[in-house]
């Protein structure tokens, strides 16, 4: 399991175009209350080119359809990515509401696709 990264599938934060500079929200999916058991991982869905201001912002709420505000964000590391590849880990703190969902703000610097996801933090 060394540099392995356990994924909730089919439960996509958001999904992205980060050469794209309006910001993409994703769908709201069920990730608190899990006291510090997941994080956000932010993988290329296809090859990517990361500039130096493409953000990933996690928002919530504690009920599905509430008004979401800002749990946490980063900005991903400029680079070049290929499918798959692991661009940033982004820790949730233990309080996070219910229902959380991903915001993506890219640039035309940038190119491809990002998937933000919920993965499992070994205990």
């Amino acid at each position: 399991m060394y540099k392995h990264k356990l994924q909730v599938y089919g439960e996509d934060l958001a999904v992205a175009d980060i050469s794209q500079a309006s910001a993409v929200t994703g769908e709201a999916v069920i990730g608190g209350g899990t006291n510090g058991g997941l994080v956000v991982n932010v993988f290329a869905e296809t090859a990517a080119t990361v500039a130096s201001t493409v953000t990933v912002a996690i928002e919530g709420s504690d009920s599905e359809d509430g008004s979401f505000s800002a749990v946490t964000s980063a900005t991903l590391p400029a680079a070049t990515f290929a499918a798959g590849d692991l661009i940033a880990q982004i820790p949730l703190p233990p309080d996070a509401p219910m229902w959380l969902k991903g915001k993506v703000t890219g640039n035309a610097s940038a190119s491809g696709t990002v998937c933000v996801t919920l993965g499992y933090l070994p205990r």
